[in-house]
């Protein structure tokens, strides 16, 4: 019965203090809420990891302690709690530590502006048609981008549409996607820092040539809002 008690008590603990890091751990990975994937996974993955986890440290600590050891059961119970809690608190800094950051200057967030050239002959998209640009900066950001349709201008022949989008992660790793509704949407790598530096030049339009459909563009970071 101490061992089961102590097992049980720390597994209780062990749950609430996953679900309490959980709930800030999965918002600082900026986790989805998308048909309650993040509530989901607080309470049927981390919350029972965090009882998992506790009932085995106070079961073997129990175990390993016999039934005087460690000042009997209270004594058993406390240290097996306080090791859970420090368990539990390792996990939430390492997520803390782990976590993307938003790349700031001078304490500022930055923000890219781009221009999309569409291919030649091709009209503005009407606000019917399926016509989205995002930026992907990783799996939990995937943000649409803002486009100002009503400030598009033509060169040559072909439209020419501004638009933005905050950046809100550090990664080097960023895209932007054009999706059209189709089976295979377009995307651009932007061989940009993973903290740029704000500038008013813009790019070279890239790509050169008809890849990606004749699509183009180019872009340059300031600071935001």
């Amino acid at each position: 019965m101490r061992v089961i008690g102590v097992g049980l008590l720390t597994g209780l603990l062990g749950a609430v203090l996953a679900l309490l890091a959980a709930n800030v751990g999965t918002k600082l990975h900026h986790m989805s809420d998308f048909e309650g994937a993040r509530g989901y996974a607080i309470v049927f993955l981390f919350t029972p990891a965090g009882f998992v986890v506790g009932l085995a440290l106070g079961v073997v600590l129990a175990k390993l302690a016999g039934p005087a050891g460690l000042g009997g059961f209270g004594g058993q119970l406390g240290g097996s709690l306080l090791l859970i809690t420090l368990v539990v608190g390792l996990a939430l800094g390492m997520a803390y530590l782990s976590a993307p950051r938003q790349p700031l200057v001078d304490g500022k967030p930055l923000a890219l502006d781009f221009e999309l050239k569409l291919p030649e002959g091709r009209a503005l998209p009407a606000e019917s048609e399926v016509f989205r640009v995002s930026l992907y900066a990783g799996d939990n950001d995937n943000q649409m981008t803002e486009l100002h349709r009503a400030a598009a201008s033509s060169h040559a022949g072909r439209v020419i549409i501004p638009g933005s989008a905050a950046l809100n992660t550090t990664t080097a790793r960023r895209m932007l996607v054009i999706d059209e509704g189709k089976s295979a949407a377009i995307g651009f790598d932007l061989p940009l820092r993973a903290s740029p530096r704000p500038s008013e030049d813009w790019t070279d339009w890239m790509p050169t040539g008809d890849r990606f459909g004749g699509f183009q563009v180019r872009y340059r970071v300031r600071i935001g809002q």
